[in-house]
Order: structure tokens, then sequence, then C-alpha cells
């Protein structure tokens, strides 16, 4: 009963912790879409996704022991009472002295905590960084220089947890203390009490006590043991709360509900009917268009607007009144740094207004900025999104942003992988499928802020004649586009116009009544090559686009060969983990776990001398066996700590240094080709919770296993040394742990690599 009931307890609690790190994560996940764009840090939400919650499943891993040892204490302290008498009392003196220097110290756990989670967040952002830059840092040579500094910020986080590691050192040895210390003095008051009634301390009371102060000392050891983590994991809950009690966006903006209303907009259900390619796109006429052109059919109304990236800070456009008509080109001119982004991002609701009013439609908005935003999945399905496909529409999309050519010449077309972040595409065909994307959304707003400045000067005349010209494409939908530029040579073929500077709507309305018009006078700005009247057909025949190629298709079902060390574990990897430690580090480490487990056996064996000296002269040797009792004792408490020590401060600093050095020199070196075809996600992942892992997991992982390993060596022996008919178990029970580790092992290994690799897209 009791295996089957710890079993269904686990089976819970684990349930319980992987629902809790899954609602951890998405919450952290939803808050950063919701956070001011100029609050939110990529960085800090990858490493609350990553570290924070690792820590916190970890330390809640004890979470009810913690009140379960108590029972369990109270139990054992008075099973002791009735072979000891008073000296019961000893190991819960000894036990509550400990706890309170652990109560004591773990006063410093979370800041300390904080302190080096906040070295890793600079340093994941970093990385961050440097992976979203790698195509220029490969382009400059600036590789060899950005490697260094990668090495040299995982050197300052290593310090930083300096403070915690030994933290964590000294709570793990007095968490020893009860077990170790509390039968020495137990058994030394016990035989002062017993020489003093004429009493001896036979074999049979010494070791039933003995037997208890272990089962009294286990849940202690688990309560000082977890105690650090579980102040850990409240360290980490506390980041978390800070970063999710953030103030959220906050949106102004009054939304309508109506409909499109009097603009000239193709209806969505009949634009690319046959009917309608028979008989051609609908074009509006110049009386509609002058009917529809006034301002009291605005898009977007904003009155005495202030913009700003802080809610509290200096607005960066002040006095803001403008009016976008609807179903119409309007571009919205500056110099640079004149606010063009600023008041984007402003209607789009991602900047607070401070002040003002502004009105627009309901959420059918399209935006494409100046860094296409990319995933990692093929040309097709970052231009359809979340649309469905509709292959007139989307070989119209092509042909007018001018990727027919590009397409062609891919070796798998619209079905090339476009990489992290686009890594395998250039930055002209970036912000083309961007482009792309917000055309094909067909949204009654569609704002597209300075997409044009990464082209060259003919593709841009394409590109803007296509969807923005007069009868281009944004024209035949009906779409109200507005286009942030400073390309004062498009003003001419927009709408209305929007000119900003110091802060400010320095003018705004048709171009031709502007002032700017006659500053611009002569100065070739309506001059833009290309077709003005150029009209896009909406016939797939028309845009001399394949089938084949933009048409439906059906993936080919690839044959994954069989992974085997996926299954059953490669055993190179433990010598490329141990090829990162000296053979010296790794020879002491042994060293100090023969000690330990010596230590940990042979007091036994002592006392069964001490039991036998008793039986042949009663309480004549007790302070000599006491003494060297006592003696081995704390030199295995001693043992205990510096095994713990030369795990965590010496050896994981060794291997966390070495192996994240390895690590970001193997990136920094890597061919183009490998970021082309490796998520950049799947990167970091290795950079954040590989590392964190090969921080705290791994050198616990290898002390317990080896601790265990050892202990279980000297116990055999000494069980085989009593009574030689049991050794002839042992082979059934290595080969009956042998087969269920082995299952295990697989299954466990395979959860881990998932948990790794789905986490490679935050």
């Amino acid at each position: 009963m009791s295996s089957v009931s710890s079993a269904l307890y686990w089976h819970r609690h684990y349930r319980f912790l992987v629902m809790l790190r899954g609602i951890l994560i998405t919450a952290i996940f939803h808050k950063a879409t919701e956070l001011n764009i100029a609050a939110l840090d990529s960085s800090t939400s990858v490493t609350l996704m990553s570290t924070d919650v690792e820590r916190i499943v970890r330390g809640l891993l004890d979470m009810h022991e913690f009140w379960a040892n108590v029972i369990q204490v109270g139990l054992c302290t008075w099973l002791i009472q009735i072979e000891l008498g008073l000296a019961c009392l000893v190991p819960i003196g000894v036990a509550l002295t400990a706890f309170g220097v652990t109560i004591w110290l773990s006063t410093f756990t979370t800041a300390f905590q904080i302190k080096w989670v906040n070295k890793i967040e600079e340093r994941i952002g970093f990385t961050t960084s440097m992976l979203g830059s790698m195509r220029s840092i490969k382009l400059s040579g600036l590789g060899p220089k950005v490697g260094p500094l990668l090495e040299r910020a995982r050197v300052r986080e290593v310090q930083a947890a300096g403070q915690f590691r030994l933290l964590s050192v000294v709570s793990s040895t007095l968490a020893n203390v009860p077990l170790l210390i509390s039968p020495v003095i137990t058994f030394a008051v016990y035989t002062a009490i017993a020489v003093k009634y004429g009493t001896t301390l036979d074999a049979t009371r010494l070791f039933t006590a003995l037997s208890l102060l272990i089962l009294l000392s286990e849940p202690l050891f688990n309560v000082f043991g977890g105690l650090i983590d579980f102040m850990s994991a409240i360290g980490c809950l506390s980041r978390i709360d800070t970063f999710l009690t953030k103030p959220s966006r906050v949106d102004n903006r009054r939304i309508s509900q109506d409909s499109v209303g009097d603009a000239p907009r193709a209806p969505s259900d009949t634009v690319f009917s046959k009917k309608q390619k028979e008989k051609g796109p609908k074009q509006v006429t110049e009386k509609e268009k002058a009917n529809s052109s006034g301002l009291e059919v605005a898009c977007i109304s904003i009155e005495d607007g202030y913009f700003g990236w802080a809610q509290d800070g200096e607005p960066i456009l002040k006095a803001v009144d403008i009016t976008v008509p609807r179903g119409h080109f309007t571009l919205i001119s500056g110099p640079v740094a004149s606010g063009k982004s600023t008041l984007l991002k402003g209607i789009l609701g991602e900047l607070p207004l401070a002040q003002g009013t502004m009105r627009l439609p309901r959420h059918d908005i399209a935006f494409c900025e100046q860094s296409a935003w990319l995933t990692n999945a093929s040309i097709r399905i970052n231009i359809i999104g979340v649309s469905t496909f509709d292959a007139d529409l989307y070989a119209a999309v092509i042909h007018c942003c001018d990727l027919a050519s590009d397409l062609e010449m891919l070796p798998d077309g619209d079905r090339t992988i476009v990489g992290s972040k686009g890594f395998a595409l250039s930055g002209g065909q970036k912000q083309r499928i961007g482009i792309a994307r917000a055309a094909y959304a067909k949204k009654e707003l569609a704002i597209f802020d300075d997409v044009l400045s990464a082209l060259d000067m003919a593709t841009q005349n394409r590109i803007f004649h296509r969807l923005f010209g007069p009868r281009g494409l944004l024209r035949q939908f009906g779409t109200t586009a507005l286009l942030a530029t400073h390309a004062n040579r498009f003003l001419p073929h927009a709408d209305h116009v929007i000119i900003l500077g110091e802060g400010r709507v320095l003018e705004q309305g048709p171009y031709m009544k502007l002032s700017i018009n006659n500053d611009l006078a002569g100065t070739g700005t309506s001059e833009v090559g290309g077709n003005c009247n150029e009209e896009v057909s909406l016939d797939l025949e028309d845009n001399n686009a394949s089938p084949s190629t933009y048409g439906p298709h059906e993936e080919k079902a690839q044959d994954v060969p069989l992974d085997r060390s996926r299954q059953l574990g490669d055993f190179q990897v433990y010598r490329y983990y141990f090829a990162a430690l000296s053979w010296a580090v790794a020879a002491i480490f042994f060293v100090l776990q023969i000690l330990w487990a010596f230590l940990s056996c042979f007091p036994t064996v002592w006392l069964k001398w001490w039991t036998n000296d008793n039986a042949q002269h009663p309480n004549k040797r007790n302070a000599y066996f006491i003494g060297v009792y006592a003696a081995l004792q704390v030199v295995g408490l001693i043992s205990s700590g510096l095994v713990t020590w030369w795990s965590f401060n010496i050896m994981a600093v060794k291997t966390g240094v070495k192996l994240h050095g390895m690590l970001a020199r193997t990136v920094i070196s890597a061919p183009m080709i490998f970021f082309s075809s490796t998520d950049s996600g799947s990167i970091l992942t290795r950079f954040s919770q590989d590392i964190q892992l090969l921080d705290m997991s791994l050198p616990l992982a290898l002390q317990v296993v080896v601790t265990n390993m050892l202990i279980c060596i000297a116990q055999i022996g000494l069980i085989a040394s009593a009574s030689a008919w049991i050794a002839v178990s042992f082979p059934l029970l290595i080969a009956t742990f042998y087969l269920v580790q082995k299952y295990y092992l697989r299954t466990s290994r395979q959860m881990r690599l998932l948990d790794l690799e789905e986490k490679a897209p935050l």
C-alpha cells in the first residue's frame, strides 16, 4: 500500500507541477503581447519562461513534504522515546538548531537569486540580439569581436552565481547535521544515563534507535534541502509577479463598429468572381472619387492628439489634428525622426495616447513596418498569414510586390523556407513579403511604415504604382492605404498628404494645395519611373502565374530516419561532458565521493564493534568508541560539504564556462547556411534552458548518481559480510533495476527532448 500510495501521490504532484508550468508560461506569453511596445523586453520574457519557471518547478517539488515530514518527525520522536527515553529530545534540539541557521541563511536566498538571474537575463538579451543580427555580424567580419563579448557575459553570470552556490552548499551541509551529528549526541546522552543506572547500550537497542534516527533525519534532510529551493522558487515567483503586474497597454482609441460606409470598396465576395474577371475590376470614377474624398468621410480622425513612448513621459508628437479620408491613399511625409513611425504606432494603439481623441474603424487593419516580421515557414505561409488561400489574389499580390522573378530563382519557389527572421532571404525580399502579406489580407485599413526604403529605385516605383497607384491593387479593393515615407517624389500621387516636422503636423491636404508643392517645384519630385496608370489584373493567366508554383499543393511526406541515439542515448555525450573537465578536477571529485561513501557506511561497522565490546566489557570503553564515532561523523559531514562544494562551485563552473564558450564559438563560426536552416529559437534554447540545466540539474544529478552508486557498493559489501545468503538475490535485483531504468530512460529522454524542442519557438 505504501508503494501504491506513494506512486499515486507523485503522479498527481508531477501533474500539478506540469499544469503550473504551462499556466505560468502561458500567462507570461500573453502578458508580453499586452505590454506597451516601449516597455517590452524580449529577453525578460524568455528568461522568465525558461530559467524562472524551471526553478519554480524544482522549488515546489517538495512542497507537500514540508507538512508531511513534520508528522513523520513526530512519530519517529515518539518511537525513539520508547527506546532511549529522554535522549529522544537530543535529535529534536539538533534539528531545531540546524533549522534555525538554515532559516537565517534563506533570508539571503532571494537577493542572491535575483542577482544571478539578472545576469542570466543580460546574457540572454545579448545572445538574442546577436542571433538576430548574425547576417550583419558575418558580413562585417565582427564574429571574432562578438564571440568574446558573449563569453565574458557568461563569466560575469557565473561570478554572480557564486554567492548563491555557496549558500546552497552550506544549506546542504546543514541538512546532513541531523543525520550525522544527532546519533553521536543521542548515544552519548543515553550512555551517560545508562552508566548512572547500571545498564548498557546493547546491539538491539542501538541499531533500533539508529534506524529510527535515520527515519527521523531523512524528512529533516528533505526539509532543509528543499528550503533553499523553495525560497528560490518564491523569488522567481516574485519576478514573474512583477512582470505580470506591469501596466498593460492602454488603448484610448475610439473604435467604430460601423461598416465601410460610403467609401468606394469592392465587395470581397465578388472581386474575383468569374463575372468580375470578364468585365474587369470596377474602377472608381473621378466624380465618385471627388464626392467621397471629402474629409467628412473619414477613416481615421485625430483631434489634439499627444503621442509618446511612455504614458507619463514627454510626448513626441503634440497637438496632432489629422483626418485620413476613407478609401483613399494617404501619404505621411517628413524628415527622419519627425515622428512618422510614432504616429503610425499610435494609430495602431501600440503607443499611449496621452491626450486628445482618436477615432478609427473596427480592428480590421493590416500593418507592415520597416523591419518585416516573418515566421520560420514557407514564403507562401508568410504571405497568406491567417487568411484563406485564393489563387487569383495570391498571384496578383505576387505580381504587385515584384516577387515573381525571385520565386522563379528559388529552387522551391514559394515553398522555400525563409529561416529564422527571414535569414534565407535578402533584406529587400523580406520587405516585399511583408508588404505582400499586408496587401493579401485585404483589410479595410492598410498601414505601411516606410516599407520602400530598403528597395532599389526601380523596385520602389513598380511596387508603388502596382499597389498605391491610381489603378493599383489597393485602389481596386477600396482599401484606405496609409504610407509613411521620406521619399518626396511619391507625394504628387497621393490623394491626401500629411507633413510632419518638429513634433507637429505642419500641413495636410491634397498635394497641389500644400506649400511644400511650391518648395519642391522644379526638383523633379513628381518624376517617378514606371507607368502610373498601370492596371493590375486580377486574373491568374494575365499575371503569368503558374498554377503549379502558386496554386494549392500537397506537401510530400518525408520519411525521417529513426535516430537510435535519441532513444537509447549516446555514450559519447558523457565523454564530451567529462572532456570539459581536467583530469585533476575529475580525480578529486571521485576521491571526495569515495571518502564520503566510506564515511557513510563505516560508522555502522564501528557501532557494531562498540556493541561487541560492550557485551564483553560493559561501559568500560564508551568514551573511546563515542569519540572515534564522533570524529567519523564530523569528518563525514565535512566530506559531504566538500563533495557538494566541488560539484557546484568547481566542476559546474568549469564545465559551464567551457561548454558555453565552445557553444558560442561554434555558433559564431557556423556558415550562413546553418542559420538559414536552423531556427534561431532552437539556438537560443541551447543558450538559455540547456545552460540552465548544465548549471543546476546536471551537477546535482551527477553527484547523486555517483554518491548513491558508491554507497550501494559499500552497503552490498556490508550486507554480504553479515549474511552471505542475501547476496544471492543481488543479481536478480540488479537485473530488475536495469530493465526498469532502461524503459524509464527511453521515455524520460523523449520527454526531455520534446520539452527542449517545443520551447524553441518561444
